[in-house]
């Protein structure tokens, strides 16, 4: 909570992994959680792509309904 008390939109930043599955967040999953709670959208720094393979690969931001074997994570207010 701390982050979306004080949300700096210059501040924020987070890097993606992209590979032939998908999509990885690599650092910055606390601002991009802040972000979304405060519906900003993204910014300048965000989602930045990086060759940083990321420490687990079954947790996803969205998933279809179909797609059983992942694992996606709820923003709760």
């Amino acid at each position: 909570m701390e982050i979306v008390d004080s949300y700096d939109p210059i501040k924020v930043s987070s890097s993606v992994y992209t590979d032939a599955t998908g999509r990885y967040l690599v650092e910055g999953h606390h601002t991009t959680v802040a972000t979304t709670m405060l519906g900003k959208g993204s910014g300048l720094n965000m989602n930045t792509p990086t060759k940083q393979v990321p420490s687990a690969t079954n947790i996803h931001w969205t998933k279809k309904w179909y797609e059983f074997w992942k694992k996606s994570i709820k923003v709760v207010d």
